[in-house]
């Protein structure tokens, strides 16, 4: 019987089929291969083929690739989430229809927005110096940012219900401001001083004067214990300075 044929891998009991198309004995080959062998195959994803192997790694992992530390991050918690994003390019495909509330990535990047935004105007200002003396006037700077933000978002579309996006501002809100509450109650003497500093690969662009020194113009190399030598690249969001 064909059921037969499947187990065993065998051709025979299809008759002329096999014959009359080819179809038949590979898709019965596959089908075997994948079900009934009890080691990993090439249908399982298996490369045997020294040469395909290679191939496949100059494509997927060219020499001399720049990584982030966010994609370090990824590959250390997930390595075939690292796969699927960082070396296929893979997305997740939103549906503004299905979202019930802000996701979190949503929210990491606008709360990213809001404090980079914040410090930028503040330092623009004249209000460097996060102390008690200043709270007030940061305050109101913030809750200034903080709307802006808010009602741009709110056009994106991906805030999803209307009554859970107010509970999720009012929650913004409150994080922000006690972040706020805490730089000035620390009155640490270090000072924000550059925003969204880069370094690696193209990093002169997106450098700042005083900060042109610091960080080496090409990707920052790291050797590994196998001879191998990853270069990173990225952006720092925040460079504090103190007095001296």
């Amino acid at each position: 019987s064909a059921a037969h044929g499947v187990a065993a891998g065998d051709a025979a009991p299809l008759g002329y089929l096999p014959t009359f198309s080819p179809f038949f004995s590979s898709a019965l080959h596959a089908i075997h291969q994948r079900w009934h062998v009890t080691r990993l195959t090439a249908f399982d994803g298996m490369m045997e083929n020294e040469e395909v192997k290679e191939k496949l790694q100059a494509a997927l992992f060219p020499a001399g690739i720049h990584l982030s530390a966010s994609a370090l991050e990824t590959y250390a918690r997930c390595p075939f989430r690292y796969f699927l994003t960082t070396v296929l390019g893979l997305s997740q495909r939103e549906d503004p229809e299905q979202i019930l509330t802000v996701q979190p990535r949503d929210r990491g990047a606008l709360l990213h927005e809001v404090l980079h935004d914040f410090f930028t105007r503040s330092r623009a200002g004249g209000i460097c110096s996060f102390t008690r003396e200043n709270k007030t006037a940061l305050q109101s700077l913030l809750r200034e940012v903080m709307e802006t933000h808010f009602q741009t978002f709110t056009h994106r579309g991906a805030t999803g219900f209307p009554l859970l996006w107010e509970i999720e501002q009012e929650r913004l809100r409150e994080r922000l401001l006690g972040f706020l509450a805490r730089e000035c109650e620390a009155g640490e003497e270090f000072l924000p001083a550059a925003f969204e500093v880069r370094f690696g690969a193209d990093a002169s662009a997106g450098k700042e004067g005083r900060f042109s020194s610091v960080f080496p113009d090409g990707p920052v190399r790291l050797s590994l214990a196998d001879g191998e030598e990853i270069a990173l690249r990225g952006r720092i969001d925040r460079i504090d300075l103190s007095a001296d």
